[in-house]
Order: structure tokens, then sequence, then C-alpha cells
């Protein structure tokens, strides 16, 4: 699943094309967005940072990704799901690997027609402070030669309605509104990060 993505849009950018606001000077962007970093996130119509990693009660390992097929209902994630607490993670693409260990074959996946898109994820509040994960899904088309998961990704109109106030199905029938035609770029694996 997605443990890498692309955010290369500046700040400024991010809220023209989100309309969003924020009180920010400046947002990390990275080619390689990693697990424990603060990135960008919208929640409502407001930019912020926020720590990549969902909190798990008991287990203490934060998730990074969040299964959308059951968050409705696991007890780490239904709080959030239930009090509205969506976002959108922004980003130009993301990675997935094929294979294991030093030989594994890293992907860059992006979507030619939307060079922004955004990520359905859920976030939650930890001494304090903001954090997210991302919610996958089966992945789909040329993806699922890849990895059998991805994040559940969105063009921006569909993230302003994963936003919004609709409640129950419909939010969770937008987790499943698109298969996405998927461009990859092959990396060698000298290139992981």
């Amino acid at each position: 699943m997605c443990g890498r993505y692309a955010i290369q849009t500046g700040l400024a950018d991010l809220c023209t094309k989100l309309s969003a606001q924020t009180a920010l000077h400046s947002a990390p962007h990275s080619d390689g967005a990693t697990p424990g970093g603060a990135w960008p996130i919208v929640i409502k119509n407001r930019i912020g940072c926020a720590q990549w990693g969902f909190p798990v009660f008991g287990d203490g390992r934060p998730m990074i990704n969040i299964c959308s097929e059951s968050v409705h209902h696991k007890p780490s994630f239904a709080e959030s799901w239930h009090r509205n607490r969506r976002c959108l993670v922004p980003a130009n693409a993301f990675f997935e690997w094929q294979g294991k260990g030093k030989g594994a074959q890293k992907y860059r996946l992006s979507y030619p027609d939307y060079p922004l898109f955004v990520m359905a994820g859920l976030w939650s509040m930890v001494e304090e402070k903001p954090c997210f994960g991302i919610l996958t899904r089966a992945a789909t088309g040329a993806a699922a030669e890849i990895h059998p998961r991805h994040p559940c990704v969105m063009s921006i109109e569909e993230g302003q309605a994963w936003l919004g106030e609709q409640e129950g199905e419909a939010q969770k029938n937008l987790l499943f509104s698109r298969d996405w035609q998927v461009e990859t770029e092959g990396e060698s694996p000298n290139r992981l990060i």
C-alpha cells in the first residue's frame, strides 16, 4: 500500500486549486513524502500540516493506511468516521513497490488528466497535534498489476464532496466512485528512497 507520495505543488497553488485558506506561510513539499512527517492536508476549507500516521490504540504504532471497506466499523477509526473527521491529502503522484527487499521495483503512479489530485483521509488529534491516515481500496487497472491496494484517489471536485456534510452510504460510495487510468513510471531499484 501507499507508503510514499509526491506533493510538489506549492502552498499558494494548493490554496487556489483546492479553494482553501491557510494560516501557514509555507508548507513542506517533496517527491517522497514519508510516514511520520508533517504534510499538507485539507480539513473543511483550510490547509494545515499534520503528521502522517493515524493513532491506533492498543498497539502503539500509527497506521499510515486505513482500509476503506471496513473503516466505518473498526473501533480505531469509527470515531473519526462518525464525527466527520474527513480530510484530503493533496498529491501529484504516489509510489508502490513490486517485489521485496533490495530487488523491489519502485513505481511512480500518476494521473495524466489530474496533475494535482487528492487522496481521502481521516484525521485525529494526538497530544494536541493533528495526524492523519490515507484510506485505501482494492487496486484497479494498471495499479493492480503492481500492488493489490492503492489510495482512495479523487479529483478535486470529488474531494470537495468527500469533505461535505453527506453522511453514511453516500460517503462510502464516494470512495469507490471511479476507476482511474494510471500512468506508471518504473524506477530502477537503485533509485529507491
